[in-house]
């Protein structure tokens, strides 16, 4: 797990963050010991089934899901059935995701969250955008 600025441990939203932001990609042969331990801990922290809280863990998801795709093995097919599916049955009938259950800006945040993660399947991500 991260270390939070203080010491102490840090949350999974802080610590997928650092594992798309720094890039460690075990396709790419930069993963260490210490990001497969962060990525582990992601992945029994952020879940995808009944448990995903929205309007809470978008922005945990937003992140993890970018390290995810970048990890070797059969992680992304893994972790995208299960997202997918439970983004699927939670979907509005107006396309939108709920945002009631947290502390989230609104349905505009979350919809907007989840549809930019719905985008690394397609390798259409912003993460991705190829610069000239």
């Amino acid at each position: 797990m991260a270390l939070g600025k203080h010491g102490g441990q840090a949350k999974p939203t802080d610590t997928a963050a650092t594992l798309a932001c720094r890039g460690y990609s075990s396709k790419r042969g930069k993963t260490t010991e210490l990001a497969e331990k962060w990525f582990k801990y992601c992945r029994a922290e952020i879940r995808v089934d009944r448990d995903i809280k929205f309007g809470r863990e978008e922005l945990a998801h937003y992140y993890f899901a970018q390290a995810v795709f970048t990890f070797e093995g059969d992680h992304w097919n893994t972790y995208r059935t299960g997202l997918f599916d439970r983004l699927q049955g939670s979907q509005n009938k107006d396309g939108s995701w709920p945002a009631s259950d947290g502390i989230s800006v609104g349905p505009v945040y979350s919809t907007a969250m989840w549809c930019t993660i719905l985008q690394l399947d397609k390798r259409s991500h912003p993460s991705m955008a190829r610069h000239p």
